[in-house]
């Protein structure tokens, strides 16, 4: 069995609890009980499948009806939700690749996606790839100290 830093045993069991006395609808919360167990099977980690249940219920708060009435319009507004947050575009490609991954599973019979998620982009384009700021590289005299580190290192070996 793997073992976390973070405890996401107890996390899941907290999660679960929080979904079974919400106010969510009893068909939003069995799909949900049902995809952590698809996810257990599918030997998904834990951390993963925290990170399931934390999106798809905050996805549940933010549109506010059964799984089985989404439609486009609804995406359309958890996209606008997303561009709206300062979060970076590898977050909002990991909303979307969870939301993809669960309406394939509930609504797709693990076969194809339903019409209003097939497009969601699950990879972060290139020209959205953050590059590290002056601050976080090495300048020309740390990386000669770095090598200079090394040689001395391997002259001592």
């Amino acid at each position: 069995m793997k073992v976390y830093l973070y405890n996401y045993k107890a996390r899941l069991a907290s999660y679960e609890k929080r979904l079974i006395e919400s106010d969510m609808c009893d068909e939003n919360k069995q799909a949900i009980l049902k995809f952590k167990q698809f996810l257990v099977v599918g030997n998904y980690s834990l951390p993963r499948i925290a990170k399931y249940f934390e999106i798809l219920t905050m996805v549940n708060d933010l549109v506010g009806k059964p799984f089985t009435a989404y439609n486009s319009d609804d995406i359309y507004k958890l996209i606008l939700n997303l561009q709206n947050k300062e979060v970076t575009e590898s977050t909002k490609v990991t909303y979307y690749a969870i939301l993809k991954r669960f309406f394939k599973w509930y609504m797709g019979n693990e076969e194809s996606y339903p019409d209003f998620v097939k497009r969601l982009p699950t990879q972060v384009k290139r020209t959205d790839k953050k590059l590290p700021n002056e601050g976080e590289l090495l300048t020309e005299v740390e990386v000669k100290k770095l090598i200079e580190k090394e040689i001395i290192d391997l002259n001592l070996k």
